[in-house]
């Protein structure tokens, strides 16, 4: 898992599009999420690899969610104040 810094949002759509027209990826299955609508982001699996990419705007995606839940800013604070951290070791 990596972060790449591309130093705004639109930059980050523009990526999202550039590697959906791409599409079809030899050994790869597209792959679809709830959480993630097709503006937001792009996934592949490999077909018999085990490797997932998946690359999604995440700042849209939190938005997204906190607007769905009706979680405002004050209460988002409160959850980062409160939280101990967040394990990003993939699942074995």
């Amino acid at each position: 898992m990596a972060d790449i810094d591309v130093n705004n949002r639109e930059k980050v759509s523009a990526y999202i599009k550039v590697l959906k027209r791409i599409g079809k990826v030899k050994g790869f299955s597209p792959l679809s999420y709830d959480c993630l609508d097709d503006d937001s982001g792009f996934c592949l699996e490999g077909n018999s690899n085990g490797i997932q990419f998946l690359i999604y705007d995440l700042k849209g995606l939190l938005t997204g969610q906190c607007r769905k839940n009706g979680t405002d800013h004050k209460k988002m604070k409160s959850i980062i104040k409160n939280s101990e951290g967040i394990d990003l070791t993939p699942a074995q």
